[in-house]
Parts: structure tokens; sequence; C-alpha cells
């Protein structure tokens, strides 16, 4: 028998803040998305920065 190595594929916080930075463009050009849309896209977009934050602290 012989092991195998399982990679663990950790969340890419960063791309997640770019593509609601394009989401919020694509809102503005568009129009007609209501504030708590918006608001919920910034709120997921803070909590990916602080992560990406935390990764960058401990290395």
């Amino acid at each position: 028998m012989s092991a195998e190595v399982i990679q663990i594929k950790r969340p890419d916080h960063l791309a997640e803040v770019g593509a609601g930075l394009t989401l919020l463009k694509m809102f503005h050009k568009t129009g007609g998305h209501n504030a708590q849309t918006i608001t919920l896209i910034m709120e997921k977009m803070e909590i990916d920065l602080a992560k990406a934050q935390e990764i960058t602290d401990r290395r």
C-alpha cells in the first residue's frame, strides 16, 4: 500500500475581493440593484480582506 497526498485547496481571499469589486462595478454601470445586495457584497469583501491580512501577517 502507498499513501496518497491530498492537496488542500485554500481559498484565494484576494480573488474573492476582486470578484466583489467586479460585481460592484457592474452594478454601478447597470443600476437597479438594491442597497442590501450591495451591502452584503461589501461585507463579504471586508471579511475576505481581513482573512487575507491574517494569512499575510502569519508569514
